[in-house]
């Protein structure tokens, strides 16, 4: 009985090591939630609508340095579906923030939205 007890208690304790904060919904509450996740790469997920575009992100958390970020395209049909994967600096992040800039997706997220803003000379 012993025993039990024992990898029972190791489970939970490998559990609590183990554990990842939960992902915080931000709905469409982009610069109220998404955004600042975005700077302090806390796991998050939500959607951007910009009138023309809905994206959907996914903040997955630090990666060493980087803070990994996955999206994709909602709408509108005729690029719906493309994504990217990014790994992007902290530092990057924050200043493209102040900054609006979003031209640092070319250089650190790869996948098929960033094979179409290098199509149209996004890139």
């Amino acid at each position: 009985m012993k025993f039990i007890y024992l990898i029972l208690i190791g489970f939970v304790i490998a559990g609590c090591i183990n554990s990842q904060p939960e992902a915080k919904d931000c709905g469409y509450a982009y610069q109220e939630c998404l955004s600042p996740a975005e700077g302090s790469c806390t796991p998050a997920f939500g959607k951007l609508d910009n009138g023309a575009v809905i994206m959907a992100e996914r903040i997955i958390g630090p990666e060493g340095d980087n803070c990994k970020i996955d999206m994709r395209i909602e709408a509108p049909d005729s690029v719906k579906g493309l994504s990217a994967s990014c790994k992007i600096p902290q530092g990057v992040i924050i200043s493209a923030a102040h900054s609006g800039d979003t031209s640092y997706l070319c250089i650190y997220c790869t996948g098929t939205m960033i094979d179409k803003f290098k199509s149209i000379k996004f890139c």
